[in-house]
């Protein structure tokens, strides 16, 4: 019987219509047969009631994000593939999809406008904002819902070959990625965070759930390890079009890890296959409605499904999309109007001998079909032209660049537009395949080789430590705060100030030291050999923390002890002699930013006196915009 792996990760990616799952194990990495040096997730292919081809069941590597309610139950009927089309539900039955972005508030507003208007009612405001909440709550339990279902499978599949994951030995790491815009939102990201939390994510005790890349620079993260060729020029640049635009330089690549720089901030876009999608289906129910009143005779007989639009954006449709703009792509599109079989004779329909003579059909020509692309090409063309803009004065002219598709899966059109736009043409240009199983390699690349992919991370919380400072009297006095004077030089001074080393949101470069000194001062005749330090932590705004410590707004996190020989100390002129009985000198703190937690040490002429560890930092391995803040370190130690 095999031993369970080691370390799993498991990446779980949202997407607006589909889901994707990618595997991976520290035992896998190390097994025959496996490539040394690569990191290979598997991707989740065995999904429920996945649609056969006969008897042959059909490989997906993602799952849709779907459910079905049914009226006056709130649980989830069913899920993914489970769900049945739209034409072929109860009345009583409703599918939920399409509802990843509505935990924004902007999404939602735009969400309860639509069906405003499509329900023509009129609401007053506080009706409006009650609606609104009962929304939010429903998009939550949506979310919760599709996530309970896939991590019941996701544990099924881990228990079962070839994984084996025994759940009371096994790490099992869950990573979700988010929208770029998501990852600067906080109520955002502690909402999906309580989400995947309800759902069981990390309800093992060997579990974690945490959230991850930002789509964009997972997709990117993918890439390099796929086509690393593409990246062997310097100032490389990788391109992708998700649900934001994000450009990055590859500063560094071989064949074990890889090495990213954001050139700008993400920007979001609401745009793509699904908006097109959308507008097809407004275009062909326009179109139907003409023809219903141009010819009323030839609906007499025939029941027009009240899917028929939607059902009309399948199949064919998809296939006409994704060719659309080749040279082989015909001209105009025409499809046949979908019956309403629930209200009329099914055999007659499916035989075709009845209705092969006057099924109604919609026509698109090549320009009405070109417009539904247009408008949404525009959109992204727009938004791309003014951020490759922005980063061309930061490469070398003619620098590659390497596109990845992402959810707009009309490259060829798309290509065409972007050969008109001025910064496009500064770059030379290829195009990459979609990604699977992309999320995975930044976790594992982190645990196999202690390196992310981004050379920047991000801290989500303000760390501390402790230290008497010179009484101010405009600071200070009638504060009631813990005071004494120090005999050494009879200044007065006052306990527990704190000194924010780390602040939230605070960049630091991967591997980076944070390093200050502090002041020390104690009788020559009996110096005291030890000494403590206590670090704090909080998680309010770097604006609203507090220059002392107090337990409404910081947490004691731990006190470590140092030690030294402070008369060899003084004998190599670290701390000298003044006014005849005391020593004085200074220590450093040496703060180093490592895998997922800080090391702490403290130093007197370059020897460790103490140290201790701060596990479980929460990094983001994500870039902001570059701030020109300085390191708060250097305010300190000036």
């Amino acid at each position: 019987m095999g031993t369970p792996p080691e370390h799993v990760v498991v990446g779980v990616d949202i997407g607006y219509t589909c889901t994707g799952v990618a595997i991976y194990s520290t035992r896998r990495f190390i097994s025959p047969g496996t490539s040394q040096g690569k990191i290979q997730p598997v991707v989740l292919q065995d999904w429920p009631d996945c649609p056969r081809t006969g008897k042959k069941v059909n490989v997906y590597n993602k799952v849709p994000t779907r459910l079905t309610y049914k009226a006056g139950d709130l649980r989830a009927l069913s899920w993914g593939f489970s769900c049945l089309p739209r034409e072929e539900l109860d009345e009583a039955m409703l599918v939920r999809e399409h509802f990843k972005l509505l935990l924004e508030d902007d999404c939602l507003v735009s969400y309860n406008e639509r069906l405003k208007n499509e329900q023509n009612t009129r609401k007053d405001k506080n009706q409006r904002s009650q609606n609104d909440k009962e929304i939010i709550e429903n998009v939550h339990k949506w979310f919760v819902d599709f996530l309970d279902k896939l991590e019941r499978h996701i544990a099924e599949n881990l228990e079962n070959p070839p994984w084996r994951v025994d759940f009371d030995d096994t790490k099992v790491d869950y990573i979700f990625s988010l929208p770029t815009a998501w990852k600067e939102n906080k109520v955002l990201v502690e909402r999906f965070q309580q989400i995947i939390e309800e759902a069981g994510f990390a309800s093992g005790q060997n579990c974690t759930a945490t959230t991850g890349l930002s789509e964009a620079v997972a997709s990117a993260v993918w890439t390099a390890k796929v086509v690393n060729h593409k990246f062997k020029e310097t100032f490389s640049l990788f391109v992708t079009l998700e649900e934001d635009i994000c450009v990055l330089k590859v500063i560094r690549f071989d064949n074990k890890t890889v090495e990213m720089e954001k050139l700008d901030s993400p920007i979001s876009i609401f745009a793509g296959s699904v908006q097109i999608d959308k507008a097809f289906e407004d275009a062909f129910e326009k179109k139907l409605s003409a023809l219903k009143e141009e010819d009323p005779q030839l609906f007499k007989e025939f029941a027009v499904s009240k899917h028929a639009a939607h059902i009309a954006s399948r199949d064919r449709f998809q296939m006409h999309k994704e060719n659309w703009g080749q040279a082989t792509a015909t001209n105009c599109f025409s499809i046949s109007v979908h019956p309403d079989v629930q209200s009329s004779d099914k055999d007659s329909w499916t035989s075709g001998a009845k209705v092969e003579g006057f099924v109604p059909r919609i026509k698109f020509s090549a320009d009405e079909f070109n417009a539904i692309f247009d408008e949404q090409i525009f959109k992204i063309v727009k938004i791309l032209d003014m951020v490759l803009g922005n980063v061309r004065e930061k490469v070398v002219h003619r620098s590659r660049a390497l596109f990845s598709p992402g959810v707009l899966v009309v490259p060829n059109t798309f290509k065409q537009s972007l050969r008109d736009i001025t910064s496009f043409k500064a770059f030379r240009y290829s195009w990459t395949q979609k990604e699977e199983n992309r999320l995975v390699y930044d976790h594992m690349q982190r645990i196999i080789y202690g390196t992310s992919v981004l050379s920047t991370r991000i801290c989500c919380a303000s760390y501390g430590i402790l230290y008497d400072k010179v009484f101010n009297k405009s600071e200070h006095q009638g504060k009631g705060r813990d005071c004494y004077r120090d005999p050494a030089d009879g200044k007065k001074y006052v306990r527990n100030e704190i000194y924010w080393f780390i602040t939230d949101g605070q960049e630091i470069k991967q591997n980076d030291s944070i390093t200050f000194s502090q002041n020390r001062q104690m009788s020559a005749a009996s110096p005291e050999g030890s000494w403590t330090n206590t670090i704090v932590l909080s998680k309010h705004p770097p604006d609203l923390l507090p220059n002392h410590f107090d337990k409404r707004l910081c947490t004691n996190l731990t006190t470590f002890t140092s030690d030294c020989d402070w008369t060899a100390s003084r004998e190599k002129r670290r701390f000298p002699l003044f006014g005849g009985k005391f020593l004085r000198g200074t220590y450093d703190v040496c703060i180093s930013v490592e895998e997922e937690k800080l090391n702490i040490e403290t130093k007197v002429g370059g020897e460790v006196k103490g140290s201790c560890l701060i596990p479980d930092i929460p990094w983001e391995f994500v870039e902001k915009k570059k701030t020109d803040t300085p390191n708060p370190a250097n305010d300190f130690n000036n």
